[in-house]
């Protein structure tokens, strides 16, 4: 599995925390697709169907549609619009239990895989040894590096905004409340990096400094994952 860590001035203090997480069994629950209209990136400009899930036929939420599909409900999550969330809905197919979707013009499917994270590497640092006092005082942060849709599929239901891009990849903004946010970018397809930091009153701020700071490091084996239908 990869993870990310971040760089620290001067090579740093050690961060506080630092764990990997494996889910064996990630492949046998539901499954994904992440669907994308041209010049789309994460959580803008795109979908995310899940297949099955456990939720009631014809639920009504606002950038969500539920369906009765192959024996069970498939979901569709996204910023499309009702008319282009059901017109890609009709597109879906099952084949061997998992989801399929013939994309129509204008739209290309980036990931198919297990929903949930097959696995997650997690670092934590104080924000003295991540630089970061001067925007979040005795605060926080925390890097990950996980697998599947299920975490795009999060983000839109969290409403995540367009946010300054990390790396030359574009990156979204969620959760900010209480002087702590989330910033998530995908540094290839179908796997979301992303920091959380708290505890001051310039999150937005941290956020983007830490994200810059950020570094991939290559650990054991994520599970299965497929870039494109």
């Amino acid at each position: 599995m990869s993870g990310l860590v971040l760089e620290l001035p001067g090579g740093g203090p050690p961060r506080d925390l630092s764990q990997d997480r494996c889910d064996r069994t990630a492949a046998d629950g539901p499954w994904t697709v992440v669907v994308r209209r041209s010049g789309g990136s994460l959580a803008q400009r795109g979908a995310v169907i899940t297949y099955p899930v456990a939720t009631d036929p014809g639920r009504q939420v606002s950038g969500e549609l539920t369906w009765p599909l192959a024996g069970s409900q498939a979901q569709i999550r996204g910023d499309v619009g009702a008319a282009g969330l059901a017109a890609l809905a009709d597109r879906v197919t099952v084949v061997g239990g998992r989801p399929r979707l013939d994309p129509p013009a204008g739209y290309v499917v980036t990931f198919t895989g297990p929903y949930r994270a097959a696995g997650v590497h997690e670092a934590g640092y104080g924000s003295a040894a991540a630089a970061e006092q001067d925007a979040l005082g005795d605060g926080w942060v925390h890097t990950r590096l996980v697998d599947g849709g299920g975490f795009e599929d999060a983000l839109y239901a969290a409403g995540a905004r367009a946010a300054p891009a990390v790396g030359g990849h574009p990156a979204v903004l969620a959760g900010v409340r209480e002087g702590s946010s989330l910033l998530c970018w995908e540094p290839e397809p179908g796997r979301v990096a992303f920091v959380t930091y708290g505890g001051g009153t310039e999150p937005d701020a941290a956020g983007g400094t830490a994200g810059c700071q950020t570094r991939g490091l290559t650990g054991c084996s994520a599970g299965a994952r497929t870039p494109r239908n």
